[in-house]
């Protein structure tokens, strides 16, 4: 099985020498950047660190096409029934208001839009505009935060890069980093306009977080090295219960594709404040990796969370665990036939069948240590077996569809 990967976010809480050294120690494979929240200003200054103090990959997350909340303050408490007024960012005059960036304001609300503003936050229908301002009346009273995403509940055309996202792709080009998260990519051909934006060659990980992703998943697992679930965002546009469903469709049609899918949002989101996991987080990365998912982030929990080396570490071994587990069935099924081949032949059970188990756990592949085991019984009794059957055999394995189905298994594996 290969390497599951561990994405790492920085930011305050890991931005320091020793802290990445360890967490780099401890199993990270990508260091990433979340433009989203990183003044352009400082990504030079911050890559060139994480390149100076590790050998892993430095990883760019775009701001994508997302609107966004832009506050005066920190953050505005609103109940229901409670009016609020949305301005362009540029029009900000005081602390009631919200002010909106990533769209023109006057293309992207309508009167009677129902707006979601973050996961968890406020509910707001816009009742009113006029001229750039545009009223808005809360239906779910809930907290608004300082750069946080907004989802309109209707298609809205949005630039699929940012002013800021622009500028940095120049930046990266001046420091060669070349692994670029594609948020909110709803098409094949933002993955195009992605890469005409590098002189280089770059991986280019696209998020899927939309119902235009899921729609347009094909074309998108075409174009792109890999794809990155983001169920957070994906939430404000799928409803909660059917996340889990998403995810598994995803991960399903990768596997046509032999594109890697990693997996983000609320993986270890107890650790930020807590020094362990819950129990139902635990389960979920188990489950999410039996699903086929080849790498994990850790977004909040390792950029400003309180344990950042104690997460890769506790992820590493939940990980480990996991790939383990995998096979344990296969191992024991492989120890129950070799007890019984020897009993079978009256040779004794000793320290040699223990050698002969260690052997076949080698193969990872549960379909090619099966190959293995069929040849080698096939030829050592093949002077036991009519001439008749022998034939069969051999018609089956020269069959086309049956070759065509083992060199799909033997390239992708299967678990049980």
């Amino acid at each position: 099985m290969k390497k599951v990967k561990i994405i790492c976010t920085v930011g305050p809480s890991s931005l320091e020498e020793t802290t990445i050294k360890k967490m780099d120690d401890s199993g990270v494979d990508l260091f990433r950047i979340n433009l989203s929240h990183t003044r352009i200003d400082d990504l030079i200054p911050i890559a060139k660190d994480l390149k100076s103090w590790t050998k892993k990959p430095v990883c760019l997350d775009t701001e994508g096409a997302q609107l966004r909340t832009s506050l005066l303050r920190n953050e505005i408490i609103v109940k229901e029934h409670d009016k609020i007024e949305f301005v362009p960012q540029s029009k900000l005059t005081n602390k009631s208001q919200i002010g909106i960036k990533g769209g023109k304001i006057n293309e992207v609300f309508k009167n009677g839009d129902l707006v979601t503003i973050d996961f968890d936050g406020a509910v707001v229908q816009i009742i009113d505009n006029e001229n750039f301002s545009f009223q808005g009346r809360v239906l779910h009273s809930g907290s608004i935060g300082n750069n946080k995403g907004i989802n309109v509940d209707r298609n809205i055309k949005l630039n699929r890069f940012t002013v800021k996202d622009e500028k940095a792709f120049l930046l990266c080009q001046e420091i060669g980093l070349d692994h670029i998260f594609l948020s909110f990519c709803s098409h094949e051909s933002d993955v195009e306009e992605l890469r005409k934006r590098f002189s280089y060659e770059i991986n280019i990980i696209s998020k899927i977080e939309s119902k235009n992703g899921l729609i347009n998943l094909d074309g998108i697992c075409k174009k792109s090295n890999a794809l990155l679930i983001d169920r957070g965002d994906l939430s404000r546009e799928v409803p909660l219960e059917k996340i889990p469903l998403a995810q598994n469709q995803i991960l399903e049609k990768s596997k046509k594709f032999d594109i890697p899918v990693y997996v983000a949002t609320n993986l270890m989101e107890n650790m930020i404040l807590n020094s362990k996991p819950t129990r139902a987080e635990v389960n979920d990365i188990q489950s999410t990796l039996n699903n086929g998912a080849k790498g994990l982030v850790l977004a909040a929990e390792t950029a400003i969370g309180k344990y950042p080396i104690d997460c890769v570490r506790i992820m590493s071994r939940i990980i480990h665990e996991t790939i383990n587990y995998k096979h344990t069935k296969r191992d024991i099924q492989n120890l129950l036939m070799l007890i019984k081949q020897n009993l079978e032949i009256g040779l004794p059970l000793n320290e040699l069948i223990l050698k002969k188990f260690e052997n076949k756990m080698s193969y990872k592949n549960v379909i090619f240590a099966t190959g293995i085991d069929f040849i080698y019984e096939f030829f050592m009794y093949e002077n036991k077996l009519p001439n008749i059957i022998s034939r069969k055999i051999f018609n089956i394995i020269n069959n086309k569809k049956f070759l065509n189905i083992s060199k799909e298994i033997a390239n992708r594996g299967i678990s049980i």
